[in-house]
């Protein structure tokens, strides 16, 4: 009878310390650890689907010749380049004829729709506002030439102004112009996309 208590004390020894130390240590310790495993699981499994897709694209990126890398990138720059485009800009003028005479530039970017993740760059405009004098020929030679630039750019307006005729011994009265232009340039903001 006496091992038959001893037996039951120890049991309910056992049952008492099952439900004061080791279930809530186990639940405090061990079931948290268990789901942090589970999240970092996961985590390699996103982490390894993410290096096949960027080999994937970096192999595509690879395949694409040097000279379609230059055309893409003056196609849709990673980085602004008003200089560039500007003095790009007064070149196409000044061959066309036509004068600039005074420029504007505004940046902005270009916001996500709402609910949309994005992981890459993010779509930038420049708004330049340009001004130049010259024949209505010449300045269709000069938008001619910016039509045809690889840069993306979209003319958001143009106003034209009379000024006098142009007269000189040898050449005909040919008019003159005065024209406000407004571009909108686009290019991406994170430099490592292309």
């Amino acid at each position: 009878m006496n091992n038959r208590i001893v037996i039951l004390i120890e049991l309910l020894l056992a049952i008492g310390l099952y439900f004061v130390y080791i279930q809530p240590t186990y639940s405090n310790t061990v079931v948290p650890l268990n789901s942090q495993i589970a999240k970092t699981e996961e985590a390699k499994i996103v982490a390894k689907n993410y290096s096949k897709k960027e080999s994937q694209i970096t192999q595509q990126y690879m395949k694409i010749s040097p000279s379609e890398h230059a055309r893409l990138n003056s196609f849709l720059p990673a980085a602004s380049h008003n200089v560039h485009f500007l003095y790009d800009v007064s070149n196409l003028a000044a061959n066309s004829g036509f004068a600039l005479s005074k420029f504007s530039e505004n940046s902005q970017n270009i916001s996500p729709q709402r609910g949309v993740k994005t992981s890459g760059p993010t779509l930038k405009i420049s708004t330049i506002t340009l001004s130049g004098k010259g024949s209505y020929q010449s300045f269709r030679t000069f938008l001619d030439g910016l039509e045809r630039s690889l840069r993306i750019v979209d003319i958001q307006s143009i106003n034209i102004s009379t000024e006098n005729y142009v007269s000189s011994k040898n050449q005909k009265n040919t008019p003159s112009y005065t024209y406000k232009i407004v571009l909108k340039v686009y290019w991406l903001s994170d430099s490592h996309s292309i």
